[in-house]
């Protein structure tokens, strides 16, 4: 399967002594690999295991006796770094004072980081966004938030909350000058908006949470916007945070 294109879905089975004992080539021109959208690598993974799966009997019957597997099990098992139900219920009052207070108070924005890199004309153009949008008084700085970069991990929430934390303990570090700190994390592939993510944390001055937004493929509002640049990453972000403080 090449990496952006996506284009072509090539799989060998073997048994142990490397006999191929079943093989499959789909390209864009056959009617299974035309019938899944985008397609992003988990369509066509899913495409894959629904071609693979009569090979050993699988089928709706025989998934519900299976025992979970490994990866399942790590899916389900809560992280130490997924806040507590508590933890979440406190992000909600102090948003409810965000939302209380807009008229007052300074929201400073730090440069969006995306795939990876921190990008600091970003954050000027998200601030005007915000104050074009009459949202509350938003101000800029071209000093990005010393964070690590997220490890990948399977389960995106885990990825999430290890950024979202970071981000705060930064923010209680570095102190920068806002009553509230807005940092947006995205990833995205031009020409394939569903290979991306955009993640945004609002942190009040003391560091703690006050806005947690995740958004990917799977939200209709990320499907709407098909994000495939920082631009359009950033107007996702402000969107979804604006529908939180309206």
């Amino acid at each position: 399967m090449p990496g952006k294109g996506l284009n072509e879905l090539r799989a060998v089975l073997a048994d142990r002594t490397g006999k191929a004992v079943w093989t499959e080539r789909l390209t864009a021109q056959d009617e299974p690999f035309r019938q899944i959208e985008g397609p992003d690598p988990m369509a066509v993974t899913m495409l894959l295991v629904s071609r693979v799966g009569p090979c050993f009997g699988l089928n709706e019957e025989t998934r519900k006796h299976a025992k979970p597997s490994r990866l399942e099990a790590q899916l389900r098992r809560p992280a130490k770094v997924v806040p507590s139900e508590d933890e979440r219920s406190a992000i909600k009052g102090r948003l409810q004072t965000m939302k209380n207070a807009l008229g007052s108070v300074t929201l400073l924005v730090v440069p969006t980081r995306a795939n990876g890199t921190p990008d600091t004309a970003s954050a000027a153009a998200v601030a005007r966004q915000i104050n074009e949008d009459g949202l509350c008084r938003a101000v800029s700085t071209s000093r990005p938030a010393e964070i690590p970069n997220t490890p990948g991990n399977v389960n995106e929430v885990v990825t999430f909350w290890t950024m979202a934390t970071a981000f705060r303990d930064w923010v209680r570090q570095a102190k920068p000058d806002g009553d509230y700190i807005l940092f947006i994390d995205c990833a995205y592939t031009p020409g394939h908006w569903e290979q991306g993510f955009v993640h945004a944390v609002v942190c009040d001055r003391r560091g703690d949470w006050v806005i947690t937004d995740l958004q990917n493929s799977d939200q209709e509002d990320y499907q709407a916007a098909k994000p495939t640049s920082i631009e359009a990453c950033d107007r996702l972000a402000v969107m979804a945070m604006a529908r939180r403080l309206r």
